[in-house]
């Protein structure tokens, strides 16, 4: 019987654990560090700061970024995770050699809105080709913390995860930094209803710092 009163009392004591806990930090909180959610451990996990690329780009993740090998020498590309995962985020360089007699353009406005009407296009050609479907696009001017201004492609789309039997709803926000050499795009893409991936999204880019070369 002391056995059992023993075992009784640990119990009980171990919900209660669980209700002033849930009570504090509220449900969903606790309830997904126990089962442990995907994107609750990220966003509470041991995250990196590192820098990326030329010009480099101080970024912090929830892990160290990728480097992704891809034939053109001119494009650097490092990611986390892939379309499947809970949380994607990809970071591409394109910054092509520039053709030592190039001529300058007429019309400098038109110049940038072709540029970024390309950039535009190859963001959703991306998705399109690993399969994603449904795209609805929206743009933006963004000013990061650090001052710096971005272009914000964002919105959301259907894509055909893993294990599921219909296409997920997803999210998806690209930054775009663009130069007269070339551009740098941090792509995130994750499930649109989930709990935690706003709040990593907004301390990626809370953190997108560029560093000025010596």
């Amino acid at each position: 019987e002391q056995v059992i009163w023993g075992l009784t009392g640990i119990g009980i004591l171990s919900v209660l654990a669980l209700v002033v806990s849930m009570l504090i930090y509220g449900y969903y909180p606790v309830r997904d560090t126990l089962l442990r959610y995907p994107t609750k451990e990220l966003y509470s996990g041991t995250w990196v700061n590192s820098q990326y690329g030329t010009p480099p780009l101080k970024i912090e993740t929830p892990e160290v970024l990728g480097r992704m090998i891809r034939e053109e020498k001119t494009i650097q590309q490092f990611s986390l995770g892939t379309f499947d995962s809970p949380f994607y985020i990809d970071l591409l360089f394109d910054f092509p050699k520039q053709k030592p007699q190039q001529e300058q353009s007429s019309d400098p406005q038109q110049a940038d809105l072709e540029k970024g009407q390309a950039l535009v296009a190859s963001i959703i050609s991306n998705f399109e080709s690993k399969g994603a479907v449904n795209i609805l696009m929206k743009n933006d001017a963004l000013e990061l913390p650090s001052g710096v201004p971005v272009a914000k492609v964002y919105g959301t789309l259907d894509y055909p995860k893993q294990g599921a039997s219909n296409p997920v709803r997803c999210s998806f926000n690209a930054l775009l930094f663009t130069f007269e050499e070339g551009t740098i795009i941090l792509t995130m893409m994750y499930e649109k209803d989930d709990r935690y991936a706003t709040q990593i999204e907004q301390r990626i880019i809370n953190s997108l710092e560029l560093i000025k070369e010596l």
